[in-house]
């Protein structure tokens, strides 16, 4: 009923774009490790876990590991409830986050600043050293259960707080605001899946809500100097699949699959871009198409090979792309060991 659960992760990527900063990751390693207790009583399982993560990232060639403007390291813990008879289980984790490359503009040329303009490099001074450096705050609840005996559903509430701890709004000429950045996220997430012979349909319904109240302003725009809420935005994404156990291999069948996926992202305030990067007048909205095709082929009755390869497709009416690609297609294979013990 008591079990120590001290576990290591490693996880390498590559071209991974995070929508909620506009950031572009050429490559991106990220190292996790976390001590936990886990305590059943009866049916109910508790779990308490202290984390850390270390990435390592880079958005091109010329940054070295270890050394990219984007690493970042968070230190934090979470706990965890699962009722097993009901299929209800709710987390909910709270850790600090610390870029350690990241600094301001203002505050790595502060004595240029002061020879061009004193009053800015005065107020610089003291605020936006370490904009990125935030405290975070999330929890999730989830349901799973059957709808006879062939039907699987599941259900995921997820909502997220990020409290920048120097970070400030600007007003509409761009002075500093006296508050801070504050943003939080709602993601719900559905799925069904439907067996029928030796295949299993599945759909997949996620919708997230990106709440931001950071104001961006821009002296170059002609229009549009001034975005409030520029980081805010909605998505809806559907991801329908089947996998086939194919008829040979008694209990080790090998697996074959395929997933499509659409999503479609908007953004209430931002506007997008022309190829120049100045502003037009429509608001500025993403699609994305993915097709996956993949499969298992199991070495053991706990080992198993696989293999799959993901095309995907992103489009959208921002064409200017000096800092982040929003139209490119990404063509990925993935390969590996799945372990159950």
């Amino acid at each position: 009923n008591s079990v120590l659960l001290p576990i290591y992760g490693f996880k390498g990527s590559m071209y991974n774009q995070v929508v909620e900063e506009d950031i572009f990751y050429e490559s991106e390693l990220v190292s996790t490790g976390s001590l936990g207790f886990k305590q059943r009583f009866g049916g109910t399982e508790t779990r308490i876990a202290f984390d850390a993560d270390y990435a390592f990232t880079s958005q091109s060639a010329n940054e070295k590991l270890g050394d990219g403007l984007y690493d970042y390291r968070d230190f934090g813990g979470r706990l965890g409830l699962a009722w097993k008879d009901a299929g209800l289980t709710t987390t909910v984790r709270m850790y600090r986050r610390s870029y350690l490359h990241y600094f301001s503009l203002a505050a790595s040329n502060l004595a240029l600043l002061e020879q061009q303009n004193p009053a800015a490099a005065a107020e610089a001074a003291n605020r936006e050293q370490r904009p990125k450096d935030f405290d975070g705050t999330e929890a999730s609840f989830g349901w799973s259960g059957q709808a006879g005996s062939s039907v699987g559903l599941r259900a995921t509430y997820a909502a997220g707080l990020r409290a920048y701890r120097d970070r400030y709004l600007r007003t509409e000429t761009g002075a500093f605001s006296d508050t801070k950045r504050l943003d939080h996220v709602h993601q719900f997430t559905t799925r069904c899946d439907w067996t029928v012979g030796h295949v299993v349909y599945g759909a997949g319904l996620d919708g997230l809500f990106n709440v931001s109240n950071l104001s961006e302003y821009d002296s170059q725009q002609a229009v549009h100097a001034f975005i409030p809420h520029y980081f805010q935005y909605w998505s809806a994404q559907v991801t329908p699949s089947a996998t086939w156990r194919l008829p040979w291999g008694g209990d080790r069948r090998p697996l074959v699959s395929l997933t499509t996926g659409f999503l479609y992202r908007a953004f209430p305030f931002r506007y997008a871009t022309d190829a120049a990067g100045a502003y037009t007048d429509e608001l500025q909205s993403d699609q994305e198409y993915s097709v996956t095709v993949g499969g298992a082929y199991p070495l053991a009755k706990w080992l198993a090979a696989t293999l799959s390869s993901e095309s995907r497709f992103v489009r959208s009416n921002a064409k200017s792309e000096r800092y982040v690609q929003t139209n490119y297609e990404l063509y990925t294979v993935y390969a590996g060991l799945h372990a159950t013990y």
